[in-house]
């Protein structure tokens, strides 16, 4: 196993509220939104060899996610639910939940 570690910089201007909003996050599952966060590190990551191999700067920079890495990513994800299976799901919750009581 080759384990690699990367320091990789988040951008205090990123709106987590915006990034969380049903809009863009609503219908998504936790292992969706991670593997999202993951996309987004791994967009800085790709970003920053490009310019350091590109001659935008000397030596290799700092990966830093942004705002726009995090969005692009969120929004590439197709959730899992619909909301169909959310509506079933629920709807059987409610009913194991009355069937205690």
């Amino acid at each position: 196993d080759i384990d690699i570690d990367i320091d990789i910089d988040i951008d205090i201007d990123i709106d987590i509220d915006y990034a969380a909003s049903d809009a863009v996050s609503g219908k998504m599952t936790g292992a969706e939104i991670v593997g999202a966060c993951r996309e987004a590190a791994m967009m800085a990551i790709r970003e920053s060899l490009e310019k350091s191999s590109g001659g935008e700067g000397a030596g290799a920079t700092s990966p830093k996610v942004t705002q726009d890495h995090l969005l692009t990513s969120l929004l590439n994800v197709k959730p899992l639910l619909s909301d169909e299976s959310l509506e079933l799901e629920y709807s059987r919750f409610q009913d194991e939940t009355r069937a205690k009581w």
